[in-house]
């Protein structure tokens, strides 16, 4: 039985060649995007594709509802601008946070509350991370400068590492 994956924002970049990473590395992946594509992943028991709007409490329940057990949570979903902060709408600003910082607490929230009610059993253990090549054991909620990418939130809803997932690296 292998280790299961969710990941948001699998249509392109990080997401996507995060999924087709953990796949290959014998994982089981539920991809999600807000507007699901199996054409861009390997077809394969595998790997399932989920629809997902991380801005959307009924979205998140229903990705949760239909994923069953996961060991992981990739919450890769995000949107980018570019150009001067000081010509980008507030529309924009606040599209923005909806997406790079709320979405990413409102999926670890929601792993965490199915965890606690056992409704996808995580085996004990179910690690949360930003992306596949954060440091998880720090724990906590904290942000990291990271060049290109900004400011990014990592959230962990348990206190163990993430061995199973730097295995797989």
């Amino acid at each position: 039985m292998s280790n299961t994956v969710l990941i948001t924002g699998c249509s392109s970049g990080y997401g996507l060649e995060t999924a087709r990473y953990f796949h290959a590395q014998g994982w089981s992946v539920i991809a999600t995007m807000r507007t699901p594509r199996e054409d861009i992943l390997p077809r394969s028991e595998r790997m399932r594709v989920l629809p997902l709007d991380v801005t959307r409490a009924e979205s998140i329940a229903a990705a949760i509802e239909t994923s069953g057990p996961i060991d992981v949570l990739v919450n890769n979903a995000g949107i980018g601008v570019i150009g001067v902060f000081e010509a980008t709408p507030m529309a924009t600003v606040r599209e923005v946070f909806e997406t790079n910082t709320f979405g990413v607490m409102a999926m670890t929230q929601a792993v965490a509350a199915a965890v606690s009610r056992a409704e996808i059993g995580c085996g004990g253990e179910c690690d949360i991370e930003r992306d596949a090549g954060a440091d998880a054991a720090r724990g906590g909620v904290h942000r990291e400068q990271d060049g290109d990418r900004g400011v990014h939130w990592i959230a962990r809803a348990r206190t163990r590492t993430v061995q199973r997932a730097r295995q797989a690296r």
